[in-house]
């Protein structure tokens, strides 16, 4: 799994579908890492489909500062993905799970 670096962690993702299709951000809920989305949501042709595991989640090392275990600092952390892929925009969603549904 593809890694970046923000802040001393080694951040995983994953970067499936087609590298120039439109970016979906698609994250996991808590307790969860990129498996979660990745087990619902195939991408078709034209969608390149990008997860994050959260600090403090799946394979994103060492746990970091616990103060920033927050909804507001994983988003940051997508945004650093994005920047760190070069992209401007996305489409971006998040694991049912993530917002408490079942």
């Amino acid at each position: 799994m593809p890694v970046f670096e923000r802040d001393g962690l080694d951040f995983h993702y994953l970067d499936n579908g087609e590298p120039s299709g439109r970016p979906f951000v698609f994250q996991h809920g808590l307790g969860g890492d990129v498996s979660q989305p990745a087990g619902v949501f195939s991408p078709p042709l034209g969608i390149r489909l990008l997860s994050l595991d959260c600090c403090g989640h799946g394979g994103t090392y060492p746990l970091g500062d616990a103060l920033k275990l927050s909804f507001s600092s994983f988003a940051d952390d997508v945004v650093a993905l994005m920047d760190h892929l070069g992209l401007e925009r996305a489409v971006v969603g998040a694991s049912p799970w993530a917002q408490g549904w079942r």
